[in-house]
């Protein structure tokens, strides 16, 4: 008895994390990426910063660079892309959400 408990409770988690991460997968297609529409350049040029520089906000606001560092999160740059790929294929994602 005690081993099918353990395995339900296994079955149970495992259920639970996959719809936690399928949702949270939704959210951010459907709901997180399309927030980049309107601003599109702005906000790479921010990320290209952010890149770059130690502090690219120095004397700007900050919000700005932190809703572009939210994109980096949600589009996470490869272990060995360069930036100019790296942007390219941020370029075309936010394209691919906004038509």
């Amino acid at each position: 008895m005690s081993g099918l408990r353990v395995i339900a409770v296994l079955l149970i988690t495992f259920a639970l994390l996959r719809s936690l991460f399928a949702a949270a997968e939704w959210y951010a297609d459907r709901v997180s990426l399309p927030r980049y529409c309107g601003e599109r350049e702005e906000t790479l040029q921010r990320i290209a910063r952010l890149l770059r520089e130690r502090e690219p906000a120095a004397g700007e606001p900050t919000r700005d660079y932190a809703v572009a560092a939210k994109l980096v999160y949600l589009v996470p740059r490869g272990a060995e892309e360069s930036e100019a790929a790296y942007l390219a294929r941020l370029r075309a994602a936010i394209a691919e959400r906004c038509g």
